[in-house]
């Protein structure tokens, strides 16, 4: 059990170190003049172990699925396909399914999302078979205690 929290804790603590990283390094390119770069450390050292956490980390396209990047997806694909975002009443969210519950009818969602049969195009769906983040964390949790 205490090499379980030992390893939960230094996986918090590098998300953690991550996360600040990246809040900084988006912090500074929203403030930067136009055609400017931003500053990178100058010790070496800090250099070497920011590029090493920024290589460790897993690339976007092969990370599960999170609840922001499945909307973020349906968001972009609306945008682009030229249509408006229909009106949505609720979200369903199961371990392998994320329905989006309209509050109007609507034509076809853009890919990877689908109508649900037998919802009279008031319900658009997207099949998890990994699951969504949150969902492997519960299960791991559940599964240590």
């Amino acid at each position: 059990m205490a090499e379980l929290a030992a390893v939960y804790a230094a996986g918090l603590l590098t998300y953690g170190a991550l996360a600040a990283l990246g809040r900084a390094r988006r912090r500074q390119r929203q403030h930067r003049r136009p055609g400017r770069r931003i500053r990178l450390s100058a010790d070496p050292a800090a250099a070497v172990a920011e590029q090493r956490l920024l290589a460790r980390t897993v690339p976007g396209h092969l990370q599960a699925p999170t609840l922001r990047s499945a909307l973020r997806d349906l968001a972009d694909g609306i945008v682009s396909g030229g249509s408006r975002l229909p009106g949505i009443a609720a979200l369903h969210i199961t371990p392998d399914l994320l329905e989006v519950l309209l509050t109007t009818p609507a034509g076809a969602p853009p890919p990877p999302f689908t109508v649900a049969p037998g919802r009279q195009s008031m319900c658009w769906q997207l099949s998890l078979p990994g699951g969504l983040t949150i969902f492997k964390w519960v299960e791991r949790l559940n599964a240590a205690s």
